[in-house]
């Protein structure tokens, strides 16, 4: 049995990448991101959505009164219902969760099938939204 170098190792790992950004769930990923980017409401509810994130944020860092910070978390709480609201924005979302599952399965299963043999981590969970953005409604601004 021949042993692979860890070059080979990598450049099969490109063509498994490759595999994965030409998926089903990729495409279906990058139409939902495309239908979002386009609809003027959602890219207006999401900048609100982040500058009342930031206006919440800094509220609790100067210890602002308890009522100015529950009335900013209130009307983050009515843009998020009214993304979640919105049919694109379930459907980016259970697009970006598909991705999001197909490559975390066959990072678990690469780590799973060395585990028995190599010491590697085996990770019980990993990030469900993909980015160091995300927002509490799962849902990340398009560039």
């Amino acid at each position: 049995m021949r042993c692979e170098t860890a070059e080979e190792i990598r450049q099969k790992a490109q063509i498994l990448a490759q595999m994965i950004r030409e998926s089903e769930e990729a495409a279906r990923y990058r139409a939902c991101r495309q239908k979002i980017a386009s609809n003027s409401e959602v890219q207006s509810l999401l900048k609100s959505q982040k500058r009342l994130q930031m206006s919440v944020s800094a509220l609790k860092m100067r210890c602002a009164p308890m009522e100015k910070i529950r009335a900013a978390e209130r009307a983050l709480e009515e843009v998020e219902g009214r993304l979640r609201a919105i049919p694109a924005v379930g459907q980016y979302q259970a697009a970006q969760e598909e991705v999001n599952l197909l490559v975390q399965g066959v990072a678990e299963i690469i780590a799973q099938t060395i585990s028995s043999r190599l010491p590697v981590k085996v990770s019980a969970g990993g990030c469900s939204g993909g980015c160091g953005g995300c927002t509490t409604c799962g849902v990340q601004p398009v560039p």
